[in-house]
This record gives structure tokens, sequence and C-alpha cells, in this order.
């Protein structure tokens, strides 16, 4: 998750990675899907997952 001291530099390279790791293992995933490989294909999804809520794209946030 992002802190408040973190700069803004290092915050955008962060999104970066996150947004490249979640791409390419979609990408991925979907390739070894036409290929049969159901359970690669499943691991890529979570990892996939994990990335994009890791980089807090898909982070709830507080609305009190």
């Amino acid at each position: 998750m992002p802190s408040e001291n973190e700069p803004a530099v290092a915050r955008r390279l962060r999104l970066l990675g996150t947004l490249a790791t979640g791409i390419l293992a979609w990408i991925l995933a979907i390739n070894a899907a036409l290929d049969s490989e159901w359970i690669g294909a499943g691991v890529l999804l979570i990892a996939a997952a994990l990335a994009f809520r890791k980089g807090g794209l898909f982070v709830p946030r507080d609305r009190g």
C-alpha cells in the first residue's frame, strides 16, 4: 500500500511494475489456456490478481 512519505517517482514506478506484471500474467494465462495448460493458466491468473492487489489498484479506501 502506498505510504504518505513515499516519493512520487517510487509510487509511479511501483504502479508501472504492477501493471506490467499483471498484464503479462494475463497474456501468459491466455496463452497457457489456449495450449490446454489449465493449472499454469490458473496460477498465472492468481499471480495477476495478487499483482494488482499488492500494487494498490484494487484496495478499498477508508470512507470514514
